[in-house]
């Protein structure tokens, strides 16, 4: 038997790595929720906090837009899975993680298994927000997939 790429990309992670997700199996469980907005807020957070102060601007523009196609998708538009907000979302979102992993190991020369740790937890965060069975299961899980990997990152920056 032959996987093809999609059905792989759509296999692996509860296809986190599937830019053409449509959303359509979790119509019921997506909702408008304000918990979910203020958490679209965390990549912004990251700008502000890690990379504006050290004059990181790249990093800072890509974590406001991130921000900003997140609120897009996952309040304004998140009970229409097929809205263009939520391809624009996934591709901000696949950027914003190059930003970051190049900006943190390289430029703040965090290390590398407090990265890759974090990125397990975003993972695992971002698979069990997307095979939520209940709306309120879906709001914590996808908020704390927000907020919990980018709290992460401004940790070391906070107790050092």
């Amino acid at each position: 038997m032959t996987v093809t790429a999609p059905e792989m990309a759509n296999g692996i992670f509860g296809g986190v790595f599937n830019l053409n997700y449509s959303g359509d199996k979790n119509r019921l469980i997506w909702h408008r929720h304000w918990l979910v907005c203020i958490s679209c807020g965390a990549y912004a957070g990251v700008g502000c906090f890690l990379f504006a102060p050290r004059g990181l601007m790249y990093g800072f523009v890509a974590s406001l837009f991130t921000s900003c196609c997140s609120i897009w998708a996952d309040y304004v538009h998140i009970e229409d899975p097929q809205h263009l907000a939520h391809l624009v979302d996934r591709w901000a979102a696949f950027h914003f993680f190059f930003v970051l992993v190049c900006e943190c190991a390289y430029v703040l020369h965090m290390p590398i298994w407090y990265l890759t740790m974090t990125l397990c937890l975003a993972l695992a965060l971002f698979s069990l927000s997307r095979s939520s069975r209940s709306r309120q299961s879906w709001v914590l899980l996808h908020s704390a997939w927000h907020v919990l990997p980018m709290g992460l990152l401004l940790l070391p920056g906070l107790i050092s």
